[in-house]
């Protein structure tokens, strides 16, 4: 492992801020990527209710099975049939009558609501290609059940748990966040930490040409500006998740815009950074099987891992909270 190398509250549009609370000190809003409208829902950590609207796979008619809605403002979700039907100048595999255009949602929830105009961020993308490419979300609900249950005064400042949408479609979910909220949430963010695919086991080609476990765990990278204290806080984070393959890298690219096509590095945290000015350290990694379909998870995702992990991240939120947001968005490295 290596320290460093190179390589709201609900805020409409025009609107006042709000400042109510929710008992339990917790807050879940639902913004509507790429829409002028913001939808409000507020619920308690752990309640039992559907926060979006995607398509269930599997069950469907006639040898079909439904697509989730996978992307932000331009998803495409429909049917794929037995014979795989081409559609013409449009997406491989789907009929044209069996093709409409969702709006998905962002996710965005406060812990300790309004006791500071500061924010720290815990972000990561809710959809994926499996349930090992999105297992980011479960480790941001078992980090906000615990932060929820803290003292008020254990968190001198606002957690904002963000879930972005869109992730396969160029990141519109957080390109969306990034500009709806620029003046506000944005600004009032001191950093960020992303999370992506945790706990995951390495496989690679075995002696016998097959594809298997070696044994090892899948490195990993927290990609992170210049900001000493958030690149010292991420290592310990690094640390104390298990001593796995991991490294705390520099942006590939320090001066990208943003966008999917000039991107800091190979994560979701890249559009906070890039575009939105946020001091984001983004953990990912990115094994062979990542962008596959339809594969076993079990196998390949150690859960006491995910658990470590996530409670390695949750710490570092903790003491991010506790550092001043001059030395954060300083960067010297």
């Amino acid at each position: 492992m290596t320290r460093r190398q190179d390589v709201g509250h609900l805020l409409e549009r025009g609107a006042s801020p709000h400042t109510s609370r929710l008992a339990g000190g917790v807050h879940l809003d639902l913004h509507r990527a790429g829409d002028d409208r913001v939808g409000l829902e507020r619920l308690e950590v752990g309640a039992n209710r559907r926060l979006d609207e995607r398509v269930p796979v599997g069950g469907a008619a006639d040898g079909q099975r439904e697509l989730p809605q996978e992307h932000g403002d331009e998803a495409l979700v429909g049917r794929v049939g037995a014979a795989g039907e081409v559609v013409e100048g449009g997406v491989e595999g789907l009929a044209r009558d069996q093709v409409k255009r969702v709006k998905t949602r962002n996710l965005i929830g406060f812990v300790n609501f309004g006791s500071s105009d500061e924010l720290l961020c815990l972000h990561c993308h809710s959809d994926g290609s499996n349930a090992i490419e999105d297992n980011g979300p479960q480790a941001l609900v078992a980090a906000t059940q615990y932060l929820s249950r803290l003292p008020r005064n254990a968190l001198p400042r606002t957690v904002m748990i963000l879930l972005t949408t869109g992730h396969f479609a160029g990141g519109n979910g957080s390109q969306d966040f990034c500009r709806t909220f620029k003046n506000d949430l944005v600004k009032r963010t001191n950093a960020a930490i992303t999370i992506e695919h945790l706990g995951l086991k390495q496989w690679e080609e075995l002696p016998s040409g097959q594809m298997g476990p070696t044994g090892q765990w899948e490195a990993g990278a927290v990609f992170a500006p210049g900001s000493k204290a958030l690149v010292d806080d991420s290592f310990t984070a690094l640390r104390r998740g298990r001593p796995v393959p991991a490294s705390v890298l520099k942006p590939l690219n320090p001066d990208a815009n943003g966008t999917a096509d000039a991107a800091a590095w190979p994560g979701e945290g890249q559009y906070l950074y890039a575009l939105g000015h946020i001091a984001d350290a983004n953990f990912i990694t990115g094994p062979t099987y990542l962008l596959n379909w339809g594969i076993t998870t079990k196998d390949k995702c150690d859960h006491a891992q995910v658990r470590r992990q996530a409670m390695a991240f949750t710490q570092e939120i903790l003491r991010l909270a506790r550092t001043p947001r001059r030395r954060l968005t300083t960067y010297t490295l």
